[in-house]
């Protein structure tokens, strides 16, 4: 009888550790809703959390933004990893996947492209104070817009803990496609394919970051 009591208690015992475990689980992968007026965000938190070594050690190239439209929630879900250079052609994922949700009411702001990706690296998004060190931010504040071609492009913004916007902090990324922007450019399955008149016209992707959203 005591032997039936002991394994009784002990499989309560493990119910209820399974039962913390799957809870702590459930709010450890929570995703983080923006606060109020910035549409979507990406907090330093989150940044530190997931990427802080690779950053550290200037180890990231872009950071990918793959967005999808959820039209039953109304909501916009994003998706954002970190890309290491490997070489000319070819880049590894490092570092996980941080999943970002949208305020109500931004999918409104959506283009028509409802589904695409968007780079841009840190330089781009004016989120280092110098290589390897982030500035001071509490969040990066994200707004979709449809640029000239038609595609899904978001404006940046870093904001302070009292959801003001540092100075100076005006950024963007790049959509993909066109293939021009992509990762490697001129890619052999890009349709339509870019030109290499199109690559010798590009100094360098930050300049077509900060072109492609003056004004934004």
């Amino acid at each position: 009888m005591q032997t039936i009591q002991f394994s009784f208690k002990k499989s309560i015992w493990l119910l209820l550790l399974v039962v913390a475990a799957f809870s702590f689980l459930s709010i450890s992968s929570c995703k983080e809703k923006p606060p109020k007026g910035s549409c979507i965000s990406l907090s330093k938190s989150k940044i530190e959390k997931a990427w802080g070594d690779y950053i550290r050690r200037g180890e990231i190239d872009y950071l990918s933004f793959i967005t999808f439209y959820n039209p039953l929630n109304h909501e916009i879900n994003v998706s954002v990893q970190a890309f290491k250079k490997i070489d000319k052609t070819s880049y590894q994922q490092i570092g996980p996947f941080v999943k970002l949700l949208s305020e109500s009411g931004c999918a409104d702001l959506l283009p028509k492209v409802k589904v695409g990706e968007n780079i841009a690296t840190l330089d781009d998004l004016e989120m280092l104070k110098e290589p390897g060190v982030l500035k001071d931010f509490a969040y990066l504040a994200l707004k979709p817009y449809s640029d000239s071609g038609g595609h899904l492009t978001y404006t940046s913004r870093l904001v302070d803990k009292k959801d003001k916007v540092l100075l100076a902090s005006f950024g963007g990324t790049l959509p993909c496609p066109p293939c021009v922007n992509c990762r490697p450019p001129c890619a052999a399955d890009c349709t339509p394919p870019c030109t290499q008149k199109e690559l010798d016209s590009l100094n360098n992707t930050s300049r077509v970051i900060r072109d492609s959203v003056n004004g934004k």
